[in-house]
C-alpha cells in the first residue's frame, strides 16, 4: 500500500509528506465532524479496545480543539 500511496503522491505532484496514517486521521476527523459517534468511528476503523484508548483522545483533540 505504501508503494502505491507514493506512486500517487508523486503523479498528483504532492509535495507534502502523504502517509497512510495521515489519511486515516484525516478520514478519522471528517467522520467526527459529520456526526459519527467516537464508538461508531472505533467500529469503522477496526480498532481493539485496547488500540481506542490510546486512539480515542487523539482523534477528539484533531476533530474539536479546546
Amino acid at each position: 500500500m505504501n508503494y502505491v500511496l507514493a506512486a500517487a503522491v508523486k503523479r498528483a505532484r504532492i509535495e507534502k509528506r502523504v502517509t497512510l496514517q495521515l489519511l486515516r486521521d484525516i478520514y478519522a476527523v471528517h467522520q467526527l465532524h459529520a456526526g459519527l459517534s467516537l464508538e461508531a468511528l472505533r467500529d469503522k476503523l477496526g480498532l481493539s479496545e485496547e488500540a481506542w484508548h490510546e486512539t480515542a483522545e487523539k482523534y477528539r483533540k484533531l476533530a474539536f480543539p479546546a
